[in-house]
């Protein structure tokens, strides 16, 4: 308390009697010295004596509505004037009280004090209710009108109490008049059709308390006949000033729903093709299946008859003759296999294959056409990891294809070239290169139905295959093969126990 009082004997009796009652008193003697705490500021109420020598309280009362305005004064004073009161109230203070030390002022004194002390705090809550419910409301406004959605509040009546900025733009897509549509009724404010009858619909259901949230969705055709399609979700609202109204949420959905549906039928299309390609490797299989067979049984009659032409079993025949029978032989062999390459590949769509270390298959694929490459001088220079990489593989296909690819560089190097496998592991990405060149060789020659199958089985097991081009006619040129590594052994894991 600020005890603002001349007499030291009533300032005793005042502040003893606020002590007692639990206040913290502090007392100034003169107005001087009262306006200069109030601006100091720090206290909760002001107890002020009209009567202070030269000057009197209403001075300071004047002080206090400039300086601190939320400060409530009490106004004591020895005269019961009504005048007095009534000048005391139209400056400000916030109650008055006659001074007259008996038991009944000392008694009344702490309740009048605490009964303004309590006047002052539900003020204050009132004006911070009014200044949080001011920030809340514009918050509500700035996201509402931060929404795509349009807001549209109505009150009993069906009359417009609200709207968001979204607004504008719906009234301007659905051709509606333009004018302010505070106080009209809303299913006024459009073309009568299904939107306004699920607006009726939705207000209805929500005063007969069919529900808390309905939801609901209505097209309707704008000015230029496109049509408008909207979500709607009706909630209910009471307030004092507007009664049982209800909050509508209008959602655009025409540009969602018209993605929806292409998505729709591009998927049926989808459908639609995966099922005509299944149809047609069905019938690329049944047709390659049905041209190996009939490729092998010639191929194996060729092939039977020629060793038996070599064999000298029909007869004696000239050096010349065996050797033709021979090439014939071996052209059927060649015939036969790439008619089971056929059938393997229109019929193994990819099934699992075991782990095989890479080194190996390809030592394997060296042995074929070892002999000739020996005849034309052709050396074999291998650049292996130390921890070899391992593949899965279907080891005759995968073999078979890296012996094509070998034969096609060795065919095209120079006689007493050398012949380079390099391995290459990349464990980050998990694959293991393998690249075959020679020197002269063309980097990839162009593919034959034989190559195509190889190519084939590459890819079926995971891979990939990219000609290495010589940078001019005498360097290298070749093959670079990638797969899929299974595990890259470090030295930690292979001297493990």
């Amino acid at each position: 308390m600020l005890l603002v009082e001349d007499n030291p004997d009533h300032a005793d009796l005042i502040g003893d009697s606020l002590e007692d009652a639990g206040h913290e008193v502090v007392h100034v003697a003169d107005a001087a010295s009262a306006r200069q705490a109030v601006s100091e500021g720090g206290h909760d109420l002001m107890l002020l004596d009209y009567t202070l020598g030269a000057e009197t309280g209403f001075d300071v009362l004047r002080h206090v509505q400039q300086v601190a305005p939320s400060l409530p004064v009490v106004v004591l004073t020895g005269r019961d004037d009504e005048e007095l009161v009534i000048e005391a109230m139209q400056l400000g203070a916030a109650d008055f009280l006659v001074k007259s030390f008996d038991r009944s002022f000392m008694r009344v004194l702490p309740l009048y004090v605490s009964k303004n002390l309590e006047r002052s705090r539900l003020a204050l809550a009132l004006v911070d209710s009014e200044a949080a419910r001011e920030r809340s409301e514009a918050y509500l406004r700035l996201v509402m009108d931060s929404l795509d959605a349009v807001v549209v509040g109505v009150d009993e009546m069906f009359r417009v109490t609200d709207t968001n900025a979204a607004w504008a733009g719906l009234v301007q897509r659905l051709g509606a008049a333009q004018r302010d549509p505070i106080g009209c009724r809303l299913d006024e404010l459009f073309t009568k059709g299904p939107l306004t009858a699920l607006l009726n619909e939705q207000r209805t259901d929500l005063a007969l308390g069919e529900a808390s949230v309905l939801r609901g969705a209505a097209a309707t055709a704008g000015p230029s006949g496109d049509q408008l399609e909207l979500e709607v979700e009706a909630t209910p609202l009471v307030a004092a000033d507007r009664g049982e109204g209800v909050v509508f949420v209008l959602t655009d959905v025409t540009e969602r729903n018209r993605a929806r549906r292409e998505e729709a039928a591009l998927s049926a299309r989808l459908a639609q093709a995966n099922e005509e390609l299944d149809r047609l490797a069905k019938a690329r299989g049944a047709l390659v299946t049905g041209v190996s067979k009939e490729l092998r049984s010639p191929a194996q009659s060729i092939g039977g008859f020629a060793r038996m032409l070599s064999s000298g079993s029909l007869g004696a025949l000239s050096d010349k003759a065996v050797q033709a029978a021979e090439v014939v032989g071996r052209g059927a062999a060649r015939l036969g296999r790439l008619a089971e390459d056929l059938d393997y590949l229109a019929n193994n769509p990819g099934d699992p294959h075991p782990p095989i270390v890479l080194v190996d298959l390809v030592t394997e694929a060296l042995e074929v056409g070892a002999d000739d490459r020996r005849g034309r001088k052709i050396r074999i220079r291998r650049e292996f990891p130390e921890l070899p990489s391992e593949v899965l593989a279907d080891r005759s296909r995968l073999v078979g294809a890296i012996a094509l690819l070998i034969a096609d560089v060795a065919n095209d190097a120079r006689d007493r070239s050398a012949l380079l496998l390099g391995m290459d592991p990349d464990p980050g990405a998990g694959e293991i290169h393998l690249t075959i060149e020679a020197d002269g060789a063309a980097g990839g020659s162009p593919t034959d139905l034989r190559m195509e199958v190889a190519i084939e089985t590459i890819r079926r097991h995971g891979g990939r295959l990219v000609a290495v081009l010589p940078d001019d006619p005498q360097s290298r040129g070749g093959w670079r093969l990638t797969l899929p590594s299974v595990s890259i052994i470090d030295e930690v894991a292979a001297s493990a126990p």
